[in-house]
């Protein structure tokens, strides 16, 4: 199913369909398919809002931490071309994702925003693009985990 989708196969809509039909009852299962949904940029999914209307499905719940990090994490760490996307929307979605998250959860947010704070490697535009988003989060008043992990960062 992974490779259907990451290849852009004529029928991985279909079998993704079927995957999510034959085990959203299955939180373990439905896990993999929140992943796979939000990693892939398939030229059939409507680019950031497939991952946002992944965390409007009926079954995902920001309760579980699972959940979120198959989500958010797939999406930072799979869906490169979103997540950088030239009008820093894949920013602007994680940080307001983890503005979320962190009232819920503090925890879970500070091990999701990693990724978005690992800018050392990239290059100025880069990298003042996202810290933008970072500073966003840190006016929303964060919880002391988040705040921890994004400072470290704008120090880079």
């Amino acid at each position: 199913l992974t490779a259907c989708i990451k290849f852009n196969h004529t029928n991985s809509i279909k079998l993704l369909e079927k995957f999510y039909n034959e085990y959203n009852h299955d939180k373990i299962v439905l896990q993999k398919w929140f992943h796979i949904k939000s990693s892939y940029n398939n030229k059939s999914f409507d680019g950031i809002n497939t991952i946002k209307g992944v965390l409007k499905d009926i079954n995902f719940e920001y309760k579980n931490p699972n959940f979120v990090r198959a989500v958010i994490g797939g999406f930072q760490n799979n869906n490169i071309e979103l997540f950088h996307a030239r009008n820093c929307s894949g920013y602007k979605f994680v940080a307001d994702q983890i503005v979320t998250i962190d009232k819920i959860n503090p925890q879970t947010a500070a091990r999701i925003i990693t990724p978005m704070t690992n800018i050392s490697k990239f290059n100025d535009v880069t990298k003042n693009n996202i810290k933008k988003y970072l500073k966003q989060i840190l006016d929303s008043n964060p919880s002391n985990d988040v705040f921890e992990v994004i400072s470290k960062s704008l120090n880079q």
